[in-house]
């Protein structure tokens, strides 16, 4: 037996319409039931399992909360926002038929890649945290390294958590997306987190990243149980073999986050002063961890001038880039 897909819209001109649609396509994995009326749609729902639920916003209501349903969509008709947005994805109706069965059939894919989250091996995905004790543009610098050569063998998700990142000025790009909102929906239902997260990531070459946090309240608020458990929902969706994350000294020197991350990347200067530095951040990281973790703490060198602006995204092979091909090929550090 299929699972069901239904479609609820008091426009009945619509609804017959968006039917002959859905008939035609006959490979969709769905047994298709329209209604245009809630009372039609909870009576049939009294007896049969809705899998997934096409619903006009003027028919939203608590009765259809109730409905033994797997997934609701509100069909929008694109004039603003929906008192269910918050909880419940929408697509706008008044588009290609087709485009709508493709936004909906993208929340529902992303819905089972996410409940099935917990069966994705663990094996080959990781999070490997780029810190420093004072020297934050080398620990920067480092890290878009790492992850754009990481990313020549496996996807690859860079994520900037510092207060003051300065993003926006380095790519000349003004973010309408950011790491704010994922904070934002995680918060709401990280059970959605695969589906919110495809639509903030961006790219540049083969570098994947979501733009940093519109202000450091947004990155103190989560905490460091919270960074940790948000960390564990993206590696569950299983779309990442890394997440290379680019930290603040203080974020991981806490135990959650330290005991996560397969490898602690620690970034300085050569001079006396930030090794002494480094030394010091590293006895506070070994601090967080059990004792025979302490091999994952690994002591970057890097010299001066590395790369600046735009070039921070250039792709090229430089002296760093080939450092990191090093460090992650051999797992180890000098």
């Amino acid at each position: 037996m299929k699972n069901v897909l239904a479609v609820c819209d008091v426009e009945k001109e619509y609804a017959c319409h968006f039917m002959e649609y859905l008939n035609q396509r006959r490979k969709l994995p769905f047994e298709i039931q329209v209604f245009t009326s809630v009372g039609a749609l909870t009576e049939y729902g009294k007896n049969r399992h809705i899998e997934l639920l096409l619903i006009s916003e003027y028919a939203m209501c608590d009765e259809v909360k109730k409905i033994d349903a797997g997934r609701i969509v509100v069909l929008s008709d694109g004039s603003g926002q929906t008192v269910y947005e918050d909880t419940y994805p929408s697509v706008c109706k008044y588009q290609g038929a087709g485009q709508v069965v493709r936004e909906v059939l993208d929340c529902y894919g992303a819905w089972k890649q996410a409940a099935c989250a917990e069966t994705v091996p663990s094996v080959g995905r990781k999070a490997i945290v780029f810190c420093s004790a004072g020297d934050e543009i080398r620990k920067t610098e480092a890290a878009l390294a790492a992850a754009e050569v990481l990313s020549e063998n496996g996807r690859t998700l860079y994520l900037n958590l510092e207060r003051c990142s300065g993003f926006e000025e380095v790519t000349g790009e003004s973010y309408e997306k950011t790491l704010s909102d994922l904070l934002f929906y995680y918060r709401r239902e990280k059970s959605r987190i695969a589906y919110r997260l495809d639509g903030l990531v961006r790219n540049i070459g083969k570098l994947c990243y979501v733009p940093p946090a519109e202000n450091f309240e947004d990155i103190d608020a989560l905490g460091a149980e919270g960074w940790a458990d948000l960390i564990r929902e993206v590696l569950r969706t299983g779309e990442y073999e890394t997440l290379i994350l680019d930290v603040e000294k203080q974020m991981i020197c806490q135990d959650p986050l330290a005991q996560l991350c397969r490898k602690i990347c620690v970034v300085t200067g050569e001079g006396e002063l930030s090794l002494a530095r480094s030394g010091a951040l590293i006895r506070e990281i070994r601090a967080h961890l059990p004792p025979e973790d302490a091999e994952k703490i690994c002591l970057i060198k890097t010299g001066e001038g590395l790369r600046e602006g735009a070039d921070l995204f250039s792709g090229t092979d430089s002296g760093l880039a080939k450092r990191m091909r090093k460090i992650f090929a051999e797992d180890d550090c000098e």
